[in-house]
C-alpha cells in the first residue's frame, strides 16, 4: 500500500479488532457534566446523505474550502484532491510512494498539508507544507526535527501500574517505557495565523507560526486500560496481571477549535482497540496554558472530530461504524449517523461532511466516499 498512512498504534489496533471484539469494555461513557446545563442545547438529527465523491482510496483527511470546494487526502493513493461538482481533481501528488500526504486544511485557495515518512521507525521524517494559489509549494516547518529536539512526551512513562511483584509479562509487551522519538502528523487546524498539528507519533498537539517556528501546545495524557480477567485472557497476559492498569499512549488524531475558544482533540489508544474495547477519547486543551481535560471516553476508533454551530462535537468512530455527537455541556455521546468505516469529518454551516469506507478491503475496488449531511435542528 503506498505510504505509511495510519499511526502505528492505529495499525496495531486494526490487527486487534477481532481479538478485542470478544473483550468486555472497561467502562461506558462518562456521566454528563452540567457546565452549561445538560439537555438545554439542541442536538441535530441527520438529513439524507448526499454522495459528493466515490471510489476514493483511504480518505483520511477532509476540509471544506471556499466556493463549495471540498479538499480530501487519499492517503493510500498519495494525493490531495479538490472535489467540485462531483469531479475529483488531484491538487498535490506525493513525490514518492514512501511519502504520505495528509492533514489537509485550506484558507481560500491556499492549502496546508503534512508529509511524513518512516513513522514508527528511527528514520522518521515529517514536515508541514503550504501550497500557494499559484501552485507553488513551500516547506513551513520541520516537525520531525522538533520531535528529535524536544520529544515532548519523553517524560511520560507508559506501561503497567500496580503490577504484582514477580509477575512475568510475555515478551513483546513492554512492562514500562518512556515516550519514544517519533513523528506522524495526522491532522491540522488553522487558528489565529498559526497551524495546529495533531502528531499521532509524538502524542502531542503542536503549533507552527507564520515564521515556521514549532512549539508544543500540549501532550495528551496516557490512556488507562484496566486489566480485567477478560482483557488478560484476550491479550495473553498471566493471571497475576489482573487488577493492574496499563497506561497506553494517547494518539492524537485530530485537533479543532471549539466555540468556547478551547482546542478539542480526538485520541486513539496506543494499543488494542475494537468494538468490544472502546478506549478512544475526546480531550479539550487550553491553547495557551496547555491544560488538558477529558471530555468523553469509550469511542471505538476516534479518528476525527468537528465542532458544530451549537457547540456540539461530532466524532467519527472508525471501528464503531458511526458518527457520534456529544451535546454541548455533556460527556455522553449519542449516535448521529451510522456509516461504514467513517474517518474524517468537518462541519460547514449547517452541513456535515464525512468520509466513509476509508479502509479498502483486500482485493476490493476503492470505495471511499465523501458524504454531505444536513444538520437538522
Amino acid at each position: 500500500m503506498p505510504g505509511s498512512t495510519l499511526p502505528r498504534t492505529l495499525r496495531a489496533a486494526l490487527t486487534s479488532t477481532v481479538l478485542c471484539g470478544a473483550l468486555v469494555a472497561t467502562g461506558g461513557a462518562a456521566q454528563a457534566r452540567d457546565d452549561h446545563g445538560h439537555g438545554r442545547w439542541p442536538v441535530p438529527t441527520a438529513g439524507t446523505p448526499e454522495v459528493l465523491a466515490d471510489g476514493l482510496v483511504g480518505p483520511l483527511s477532509l476540509d471544506v474550502g471556499t466556493h463549495r470546494t471540498v479538499y480530501v487526502s487519499q492517503n493510500f493513493a498519495g494525493t490531495i484532491d479538490a472535489v467540485r461538482k462531483g469531479a475529483v481533481t488531484p491538487v498535490v501528488t506525493s513525490p514518492s510512494p514512501d511519502v504520505e500526504l495528509g492533514s489537509v486544511s485550506s484558507q481560500g485557495s491556499r492549502l496546508y498539508y503534512t508529509t511524513s515518512i518512516g513513522a514508527g521507525t528511527p528514520d522518521f521524517d515529517a514536515h508541514l507544507v503550504t501550497r500557494t494559489p499559484r501552485g507553488e509549494e513551500q516547506v513551513l516547518a520541520d516537525l520531525g526535527q522538533h520531535e528529535r529536539d524536544h520529544n515532548p512526551d519523553g517524560e511520560i512513562t507508559y506501561g503497567f501500574v500496580g503490577l504484582a511483584d514477580g509477575c512475568e509479562i510475555p515478551e513483546g509487551i513492554p512492562v514500562s517505557y518512556p515516550g519514544a522519538l517519533d513523528s506522524h502528523p495526522y491532522a491540522t487546524e488553522l487558528w489565529h495565523g498559526k497551524v495546529l498539528v495533531a502528531d499521532a507519533g509524538g502524542n502531542d498537539i503542536l503549533s507552527v507560526d507564520r515564521h515556521g517556528d514549532v512549539s508544543t501546545v500540549a501532550v495528551l495524557p496516557p490512556t488507562p486500560l484496566e486489566v480485567t480477567a477478560d482483557v488478560a485472557g484476550g491479550l495473553g497476559l498471566p493471571e497475576c496481571a489482573v487488577g493492574s492498569t496499563y497506561l497506553l499512549e494517547s494518539v492524537p488524531t485530530d485537533v479543532e477549535v471549539g466555540t468556547d475558544g478551547w482546542l478539542y482533540a480526538t485520541s486513539l489508544p496506543g494499543g488494542p482497540e475494537g468494538p468490544g474495547l472502546p478506549l478512544g477519547a475526546v480531550y479539550r486543551v487550553h491553547p495557551r496554558s496547555g491544560a488538558v481535560e477529558l471530555v468523553a471516553r469509550a469511542f471505538s476508533g476516534a479518528t476525527n472530530l468537528a465542532v458544530g454551530p451549537k457547540g456540539e462535537i461530532f466524532v467519527t468512530e472508525l471501528f464503531g461504524g458511526k458518527v457520534s455527537v456529544i451535546p454541548r455541556g455533556s460527556s455522553t455521546p449519542q449516535t448521529f449517523l451510522e456509516a461504514a468505516l467513517p474517518a474524517a469529518v468537518e462541519v460547514d454551516g449547517k452541513s456535515l461532511y464525512v468520509t466513509t469506507e476509508a479502509l479498502p478491503g483486500d482485493g476490493a475496488p476503492p470505495s471511499g466516499k465523501i458524504l454531505k449531511v444536513a444538520l437538522q435542528y
